[in-house]
């Protein structure tokens, strides 16, 4: 109904939710579409910073195993983030994540503390937990695990105090 009345950004906010759920749930594959469907709609429109959708796609795509496309997303994510916006935590933590996974710890660990310290400086806890696992995930590639589970239980007792048990199960 909302399409056919033309309300193409209530779509992709739609899309944008959705995608998001799936994704939280684990289902990457799933929430692809989502993500992308939110993405192209948004660029069509030419709403560069209505949403800002592809850190999100690119942490998707990532964990689809298509590392090459989630990098092109965190590029295009850094060009058109705002200065002080999540942005800015979003698309240097999904990078981490590619980076490490391809074996390039140093440069992810650099991409990952600056997250943990952009969203060290917001009131979102669930911001800092997600950079706090990025950080982990990337310490544990690079073999330093007891740093990793240091970062792991700073992220589990922020998810804990702010009663998101998905983010807590992560």
């Amino acid at each position: 109904i909302v399409e056919e009345l033309g309300l193409r950004f209530s779509v992709a906010l739609f899309a944008l939710v959705a995608g998001e759920i799936e994704a939280l749930a684990g289902e990457a594959a799933a929430a692809e579409p989502q993500l992308r469907r939110c993405y192209e709609l948004t660029k069509r429109l030419g709403a560069k910073r209505y949403f800002q959708v592809a850190p999100n796609l690119a942490e998707v795509l990532h964990q689809l195993g298509r590392d090459e496309e989630a990098l092109r997303f965190t590029e295009e994510a850094e060009a058109l983030a705002e200065p002080d916006t999540p942005e800015q935590f979003l698309w240097r933590k999904a990078r981490a994540r590619v980076l490490a996974a391809r074996g390039e710890v140093e440069e992810a660990e650099r991409l990952a503390r600056e997250a943990v310290a952009l969203a060290e400086r917001t009131d979102h806890l669930e911001f800092h937990a997600d950079a706090l696992l990025a950080l982990a995930e990337v310490l544990r590639r690079a073999g330093r695990a007891a740093e990793a589970t240091a970062d792991l239980g700073d992220a589990l007792a922020m998810a804990r105090q702010k009663g998101n048990p998905i983010l807590a199960r992560q």
